[in-house]
């Protein structure tokens, strides 16, 4: 147990990562949690079992404010509706490139014209991504999980727009390699400028029998 503020917070290590558990239990409170409540609800539901079967949704974690950006920024997308699906306990966040190993900080990467994924150091790094996609899919398919919010012009997660690969700052139509796996296996996948279609999702997946 950790003390924030006044509160105090549970962390589960069995669910973070291999690749995550190389960071001590004080970088990842101290660096994770502030005394707000936004980011306290947001680690209550790290805390649950991973066979919990609640989940409906897999987002981007740094959407949340965690401080796995490739340039370990916090920049938490607020949303109304972000917050009552975190108080409903139906997200459930992950990092692709984290859990495919990346560091934080890491370099930018960018995919390429010949669909490779490098930094602007010329270090391919595709294998991170792809093997960070895949266990994205094996957690969403566990869970029988069958929407994504994830960030946009991401090289993961992007899911209409990404980087041209020229490090240049250029937009062009694209989806990262992470949104373009769970598409294949039938995940819808939205942006985080899309959430009034994922509610919309929501009220559909409702209405079908279990």
């Amino acid at each position: 147990m950790q003390q924030i503020g006044h509160e105090w917070v549970k962390i589960n290590h069995n669910w973070v990562t291999d690749a995550q558990q190389n960071h001590t239990s004080n970088v990842v409170v101290d660096d994770f949690i502030t005394p707000s409540r936004y980011k306290i609800t947001f680690y209550r539901q790290l805390d649950y079992k991973m066979n919990d079967s609640c989940y409906k949704i897999i987002i981007s974690a740094c959407l949340l404010g965690q401080r796995v950006r490739y340039d370990a920024k916090v920049k938490t997308y607020h949303s109304p509706l972000i917050n009552q699906w975190l108080l409903q306990g139906i997200i459930l966040p992950v990092c692709p490139e984290v859990l495919g190993g990346l560091p934080t900080p890491r370099p930018a990467a960018e995919i390429q014209i010949n669909k490779r994924i490098q930094t602007q150091q010329n270090e391919d790094v595709t294998d991170s991504f792809m093997q960070g996609a895949e266990k994205t899919l094996a957690i969403a398919l566990q869970h029988n999980i069958k929407l994504a919010i994830l960030t946009e012009r991401s090289p993961s997660c992007g899911s209409s727009k990404i980087y041209d690969g020229s490090f240049s700052n250029m937009l062009i139509d694209g989806q990262g390699v992470t949104t373009k796996l769970l598409r294949e296996n039938g995940i819808l996948v939205f942006s985080q400028f899309q959430l009034k279609k994922v509610q919309t999702q929501l009220s559909l997946l409702a209405k079908l029998p279990e």
